[in-house]
């Protein structure tokens, strides 16, 4: 029998085992420690690491998930005005920074004691240094980190972005985006990751999915929450999203700049496709990944910017990051076809537009049928009309040259 256990599903035996049943509140905290392993487990299943442990640990009574109400003060430096997003351990506000008057966005992590609060204290100051390096403006601006005794809560001051997020964008627009507005997204996001990328260590951000792209007011790309990046080549927890992440980021293989490359693919086929993508980390033995075709296979006429494009996106799937293109390759790839693409609009809009002017000429070139035709007796009346009005113009040009010749000889 299994047994809900605050958002986890754990067999009875080895609740009772771990002293889930225990009195005593110490035995509590022992107990959460020891299931923690059992937590992310299923979190990871569920896609949503930190939700699935806030759940739990909400369920256990523990102080997760309280936001900050409107006006609110944090650190003295923040007041709090509304709540832009939450996620299981913490959330996002938009705030007012009381030195320079200006609103901000406050980013807030939030722990329990005795449940792992020093490793995630660690990944958030990790993500506030990473934001510090950065100075880019596809990344919002770092402000501060600070600690607030009060909410016993941990701060990341940063630039507020105005707009949504492609997730919002997807859902308005039916679940995908034009090719064209697909690709400038997309060449946005190849400068943001080639800059971090090209960082010393490299940045990598191992969460790219829709709720983490923003589009601002100009359609201007920003990459939002570093919570799970990390700095340089190295082997890291396991953690990202089912779906968009690559194979290697759910085992012990080593996280790199193109295991970003993956996310992209997928994130691109998703937005024109409208296809949520398939969670092909659930077999990672299989050494053969290949995403869902852009077109389906039985289809005659196929455009070359489409086949180019999809050949690229299988090729940022493949299952090894040796197989995968840097960014700065892609980006190239993703221009060229972006070129293709208007020219061949262009060239059917001529195709488009030749064939509308071939058709108003054979419709001109073919007699008019009907009450409108002319009759035999008209067309006499005009040949007869065209013919007076040449004779007219004969005699006319004959007496101007009798008259010429006149005063020449006069002369």
């Amino acid at each position: 029998m299994l047994l809900p256990v605050g958002g986890s599903f754990l067999g009875q035996a080895t609740s009772e085992r771990l002293g889930m049943a225990a009195r005593s509140r110490l035995e509590q905290h022992l107990a959460r420690m020891l299931l923690y392993p059992y937590i992310c487990a299923q979190a990871r299943r569920e896609g949503e690491p930190r939700r699935a442990l806030a759940r739990w640990f909400e369920k256990g009574g523990e102080i997760v998930n309280n936001h900050l109400s409107p006006d609110a003060t944090v650190g003295g430096r923040y007041r709090i005005i509304s709540l832009l997003g939450q996620g299981g351990m913490g959330a996002v506000y938009k705030a007012l920074h009381l030195p320079s008057n200006c609103e901000v966005a406050v980013k807030e992590l939030r722990l329990p004691p005795l449940t792992q609060a020093v490793l995630a204290e660690q990944e958030f100051r990790l993500e506030a240094q990473i934001l510090e390096s950065i100075d880019h403006y596809g990344v919002p601006a770092f402000r501060e980190y600070l600690y607030d005794p009060a909410t016993k809560g941990w701060y990341l001051g940063m630039a507020l972005v105005e707009g949504e997020t492609l997730e919002d964008r997807l859902k308005v627009a039916g679940g995908k985006l034009p090719l064209e507005q697909a690709l400038e997204v997309w060449l946005q996001l190849c400068d943001v990751l080639d800059y971090l990328h090209s960082r010393q260590p490299p940045i990598i951000f191992r969460d790219l999915k829709p709720g983490n792209v923003m589009l601002d007011d100009k359609d201007q790309v920003k990459l939002v929450d570093f919570g799970i990046a990390i700095l340089g080549n190295t082997k890291a927890r396991s953690l990202g999203t089912p779906g968009y992440a690559p194979p290697e980021q759910y085992g012990n293989g080593q996280v790199l700049p193109e295991s970003d490359v993956y996310s992209l693919a997928v994130l691109l086929l998703q937005c024109l496709t409208g296809r949520e993508p398939e969670n092909f980390l659930l077999r990672p033995s299989e050494e053969q990944v290949r995403l869902d075709p852009l077109y389906p296979p039985d289809q005659q006429m196929v455009s070359p910017a489409l086949v180019k494009l999809d050949a690229l996106i299988q090729q940022m799937a493949a299952y090894k990051p040796s197989g995968r293109p840097k960014i700065p390759a892609v980006r190239k790839e993703l221009q060229e076809i972006t070129e293709m693409v208007a020219f061949e609009e262009e060239r059917e809009a001529v195709v488009v537009a030749l064939a509308s002017y071939r058709n108003k000429a054979a419709s001109a070139s073919v007699a008019p049928t009907g009450s409108g035709d002319m009759s035999f007796l008209e067309r006499l009346v005009l040949i007869f009309m065209l013919g007076l009005v040449g004779l007219v113009g004969l005699g006319l040009l004959c007496f101007i040259s009798l008259a010429v010749l006149a005063y020449l000889k006069v002369g």
